[in-house]
């Protein structure tokens, strides 16, 4: 009985959302395909964006891809797009060399496991036929979406495969749902297994933070293969102008803004969590809140009285970005210790000429207090959180220095031009 017990426990122990046993079990199972010297010479110019998002829709990966596109074709690559059926109308620019492929519709009715395999089995086909002619490029955002073209390069096709990890949704779900059942157990260790799969066979990887560096370089990946390149900032669209005015907020009020989807590791109970304070001292504030997600009902529930009197605005996900940026007075996020460094949001912010107050760590205490580029406040910590804000809502010069500062650093660090500089480095544009 003892021994069947053990047995129990040791499989137990195996299913277990830290467990590394069935990753490193599938890694040695794994044979890298070797490089070819004799096909090198195909390298062509079609690159081929793999994801499962739906792309009429906005958020991250939604607003990077139409923006990388415009960029590639300005530089005559030709794109082909993979993604899910749309919802709404696609903000890619669609011609002659932008090709977009959506995925059938039936399945996504299927379980979730089955259906990620198939797709992924569909962007396999896809990249396959793509590759008879001359090597591409593809370029993935999670290690979801960088399965198919990973099967792909398995199966002997020309293809040059970049997972670029910029915390979707599938990674957020593995690394920061609060739920630990029996099938968050199960989806962990089927998307680690994917995970693993996607990095093995990739042949760069290029993580958009260091928390997600650190991740990847837990599977023990070569150094030449991972490297950090955040994600590129438009500076003509997160330009600073102050003129547009697209929420009907009344005239005299200072906006605190927080952008991001509504995860803990972003940090939007912590910012609800300070608002009483700030409304105690500065009550002419008003807060703006863009973003949508698993939090959203229990934000709604916390705030749901100053939701009543205006105080609180909750605008859902918006394309808008910069123009909201324009009625910001300060921007926050990222006071959760859930994890180290900010997310795209505060980047974009600091292009946009705005002050952040974000949560104290090693990564943001070196780009962001070292260069004093904003105000860390201990994490965790709502009353240090409105204690920033205050001081800055009362120093319009503070502010405006802080702003300035930030954005001279987002547009020599942060440009989307160095982005896909770095992204594009390793392939032949001739």
């Amino acid at each position: 009985m003892s021994m069947r017990n053990d047995r129990a426990m040791v499989k137990a122990a195996r299913l277990h959302p830290n467990s590394t046993y069935l990753r490193d079990a599938w890694l040695a199972r794994i044979r890298r395909p070797q490089v070819n010297p004799d096909m090198v010479h195909r390298k062509g110019k079609t690159v081929l964006y793999t994801t499962m998002n739906d792309l009429s829709l906005f958020g991250g990966i939604e607003t990077m891809i139409p923006q990388e596109v415009e960029y590639l074709r300005s530089h005559g690559f030709e794109v082909h797009i993979l993604c899910r059926p749309l919802t709404g109308q696609i903000r890619v620019p669609v011609d002659e060399g932008v090709h977009v492929k959506h995925y059938p519709k039936r399945l996504f009715m299927l379980p979730w496991p089955v259906k990620d395999t198939l797709v992924a089995i569909w962007m396999c086909m896809y990249a396959r036929r793509l590759s008879k002619n001359e090597r591409i490029l593809s370029v993935s955002f999670s290690a979801m979406d960088a399965a198919g073209p990973a099967l792909a390069k398995l199966t002997g096709a020309d293809v040059e495969t970049i997972v670029r990890i910029c915390g979707p949704l599938s990674y957020e779900a593995i690394h920061f749902t609060p739920k630990k059942n029996f099938r968050y157990k199960v989806y962990s260790q089927f998307f680690k297994l994917v995970e693993a799969f996607s990095y093995y066979m990739s042949d760069s990887i290029m993580p958009v933070s260091e928390f997600e560096e650190a991740n990847a370089r837990s599977y023990g990946l070569g150094d030449d293969r991972v490297v950090m390149i955040r994600c590129g900032i438009p500076s003509k669209r997160f330009d600073g102008n102050r003129s547009a005015r697209p929420l009907p907020l009344p005239k005299g009020k200072k906006v605190v803004m927080f952008v991001g989807r509504f995860y803990a590791k972003n940090g939007p109970l912590i910012i609800a969590d300070a608002i009483p304070k700030i409304l105690s001292e500065a009550p002419e504030t008003v807060f703006v809140l863009v973003g949508d997600g698993p939090l959203k009902k229990e934000l709604e529930v916390k705030m749901n009285d100053y939701i009543r009197r205006g105080v609180v605005i909750m605008t859902g996900f918006r394309s808008d970005i910069p123009q909201l940026h324009a009625q910001a007075d300060v921007f926050v996020s990222h006071f959760s210790k859930l994890m180290d460094g900010v997310g795209q949001t505060a980047y974009e912010a600091m292009m946009s000429g705005l002050p952040v107050v974000v949560g104290r760590d090693p990564i943001t205490e070196t780009v962001i207090g070292a260069q004093n580029l904003g105000i860390l406040v201990a994490k965790e910590d709502p009353d240090a959180v409105a204690e920033a804000v205050l001081k800055l809502l009362s120093d319009e010069g503070m502010r405006k220095s802080l702003g300035s500062a930030a954005r001279r650093y987002a547009l020599v660090n942060l440009s989307f031009e160095a982005m896909m500089n770095a992204v594009l480095r390793d392939f032949s544009e001739a």
